[in-house]
């Protein structure tokens, strides 16, 4: 996870990022700003800079070596498959699987069976959280 100290990135419960997965919550625009880091005396100089908190709610996954850029909510249930790449402010949709390059709708989730695990695997923890 990278981007700044003003931006945020949240993992609700139940989530996971494979290896290699990378969160951006900041980038520089390649289009239309220098692609380089400015010194901090030097002021701003960038003027199209693209940043964004990133959020992944509960029961969401990314594959191994998927790119994440900045100002995406990942919303509940949603899944991204390895490889891919989701642009800064990606429309997802709940409980949808999506993948490549460009990232696009696959399938969808059957959110019945994944919150039936969840709440299997919440009640366990707190059987073992119970027995310390």
């Amino acid at each position: 996870m990278a981007g700044g100290g003003d931006r945020q990135f949240v993992l609700g419960d139940f989530c996971s990022l494979s290896s290699g997965v990378k969160i951006w919550c900041t980038s520089d625009d390649f289009a239309r700003d220098l692609v380089t880091i400015v010194p901090s005396g030097a002021g701003p100089i960038k003027q199209h800079v693209i940043s964004g908190d990133v959020t992944f709610a509960n029961c969401t996954a990314a594959g191994s070596n998927t790119v994440v850029m900045p100002d995406n909510r990942v919303p509940e249930g949603t899944v991204i498959g390895a490889l891919s790449f989701v642009p800064a402010r990606f429309a997802f949709e709940p409980w949808t699987v999506y993948a490549g390059i460009p990232i696009r709708k696959v399938g969808v989730r059957d959110r019945d069976a994944v919150q039936a695990q969840a709440e299997a695997l919440r009640v366990r923890l707190d059987a073992m959280v119970d027995r310390t």
